[in-house]
């Protein structure tokens, strides 16, 4: 299954994209503490430039990642910073990362 099917992208996305199989893609989801999807949090790897914004079901993706250890991030206003530290990433897809993002008050 292409991770387009997977996480509802459209297959026009998944035709812009291209997967390297050297390589690690990431995928996951942002909820709040009432599992509601956050729409447009930034996700990154602390250790690259790399970013991505969740989309109106919560799911993100990040492609194309050189496998090692790093620090996968969640970041949106009026929420914590979420962290998952020393994320292994390999080959091929890495699914299955869910922020559950603690609600903060906006100054």
């Amino acid at each position: 299954m292409a991770i387009s099917e997977t996480i509802g992208y459209t297959p026009v996305l998944e035709s812009v994209l291209t997967l390297k199989p050297e390589l690690g893609h990431i995928r996951g989801r942002v909820v709040d503490a009432n599992d509601e999807a956050i729409i447009g949090c930034t996700i990154c790897i602390r250790e690259t430039d790399r970013t991505s914004q969740t989309d109106t079901n919560g799911d993100f993706v990040l492609i194309n990642i050189q496998p090692t250890i790093y620090t996968l991030m969640a970041q949106c206003r009026g929420y914590a910073l979420c962290a998952f530290p020393k994320v292994r990433i390999k080959t091929g897809d890495n699914p299955g990362f869910r922020f559950v993002m603690k609600a903060t008050p906006v100054h």
